[in-house]
This record gives C-alpha cells, structure tokens and sequence, in this order.
C-alpha cells in the first residue's frame, strides 16, 4: 500500500513538473513571437519611411554634384526598440546582434544625414561613405526581417508527416 502510494506520489510530481515546463515554454514560445512581431513591424516602418523619401536617391544624386534638397532619415526614438531590448535574448543567436546593430547604425546614419542635410557637413567625401553605410544598413534590415518572420510566423511544415 505504501509503495503504491509513493509511486502515485512521484507520478503526480512528475506530470504537475511537465506540466509546468509545458506552460513555460508556451509562454516563451509566445513572448518571443509577439517580440519578434512588434520589432518587425517597427524595422518595416523605419525601411518603409526610408523608401517614402527616397532617402538612398537622394544621396545618390548628392553624390552627383546634383543640386537636391535632402530629407532626413526617420529620427529617434524608437519605442518597441528601446522597450524590448533588455528581451532581445529570447531570440536565437545571432538575431539579437544583427537587431542591436541595425537600430544602432541606423540612429547614427540619420544623426548624419540630418547634418549632412543642415549644412554641418560638407563635401561629397562623406556622402560616398554615408550612402555606402544606408545601403548596407537597408539590406542588413532585409535579413532582420526575414529572420524575425520566421520567428513570428514559424513554419508549420515541421508539423507535417509525408504527404
């Protein structure tokens, strides 16, 4: 009687256990896709401004010698950024780098081109480096947002047998 009673013991502590890691790792697995979601749509905002205001033509074109007036890059803050970096380790390495990294780059190269844009700069030899840097930043913010898609909206093709 008594061994029988242990063993219901130690099954009852073992499912309860499971079922906590269970609950655990749902909780994860929806505070990761709900973080990965808010910052796709924040980067999707920031490429989206940039493309609206034609930003990388405009340097192009300032690289030129062409007469243009320059819009400047979406500025600072960046809320869902700045609310969520301390979670960024919930993403898998090395997703929480490449996000730091655009939202950094990106903060400098619009400190940049506003100065470029209010004068405070002067010459092509920084608009060649700068437009160089937004490129490069525009297609790191690409691969971002496919990362961080993948993990908002993961596949259900692991969940599939052969068909």
């Amino acid at each position: 009687m008594a061994v029988a009673f242990a063993t219901g013991v130690v099954i009852g502590a073992a499912i309860a256990l499971l079922s906590a890691l269970a609950v655990t790792k749902f909780q994860l697995r929806r505070h990761r896709t709900a973080l990965a979601s808010a910052l796709v749509g924040e980067i999707a905002a920031i490429v989206r401004e940039i493309e609206c205001r034609d930003v990388v033509e405009q340097l192009r074109r300032a690289t030129d010698h062409l007469q243009v007036s320059l819009t400047c890059l979406p500025p600072r803050p960046y809320p869902v950024f700045e609310a969520e970096a301390g979670r960024l380790d919930r993403l898998a390495a090395p997703l929480p780098r490449k996000i730091a990294f655009f939202y950094t780059r990106m903060g400098a190269l619009a400190e940049d081109v506003r100065s470029f844009a209010d004068g405070e700069l002067r010459g092509t030899e920084y608009l060649q480096p700068l437009l160089r840097e937004l490129e490069a930043t525009m297609s790191l913010s690409d691969e971002v947002l496919r990362d961080l898609r993948e993990v908002a909206s993961p596949s259900p093709l692991h969940l599939l047998g052969r068909a």
